[in-house]
């Protein structure tokens, strides 16, 4: 069987493998990289800037094997907590009490933020695009109809006052 760090190797995630209580059993390089004092032994809510928040996630992680959202506010050594967007997930049985460990995979807050305020932006972009769109088929539509409906010659101008 494959060791986590071997398993994780290529994921450029922070990623760490957390006993069911909250210890830090494994992180791979990017882990340890990011966050440098999530180290093995490390009990992962001593470094969150909101512990009793962390231990309620680790519980409903260890309740379902499927990624499950959430946020950790982890302390930098300088005292500023940053926001790490989680996705964590139970490996082993579900059986409570029973051997087992949450993998969570970790992006900074700012990088998903921006991820997600770029597709927002695009949205809005093109959702605006879509309404002009719409605005000119309907004007395109009315003028039809009148043209459709007329029985009378129908004379167009250019802005110079050229008849076309």
């Amino acid at each position: 069987m494959l060791d986590f760090e071997t398993f994780t190797a290529s994921d450029p995630r922070p990623c760490l493998l957390v006993e069911r209580g909250g210890m830090i059993t494994a992180a791979n390089s990017a882990a340890r990289t990011s966050i440098p004092a999530a180290r093995p032994g490390v009990e992962l809510a001593s470094l969150c800037a909101a512990p009793e928040a962390f231990q309620r996630y680790l519980a409903q992680c260890a309740g379902t094997r499927g990624p499950l959202r959430g946020v950790l506010l982890l302390n930098e050594p300088e005292g500023a907590a940053v926001k790490w967007n989680c996705d964590g997930g139970f490996v082993g049985p579900l059986a409570s009490g029973g051997p087992g460990f949450v993998v969570l995979r970790l992006v900074a807050g700012a990088v998903a933020n921006s991820s997600f305020s770029e597709q927002s932006k695009k949205i809005q972009e093109l959702n605006a695009v879509l309404l002009r769109t719409e605005h000119v088929q309907r004007a395109a539509a009315h003028f039809a109809a009148i043209v459709g409906s007329s029985l009378d010659a129908i004379v167009s101008k250019t802005l110079t006052g050229l008849v076309i």
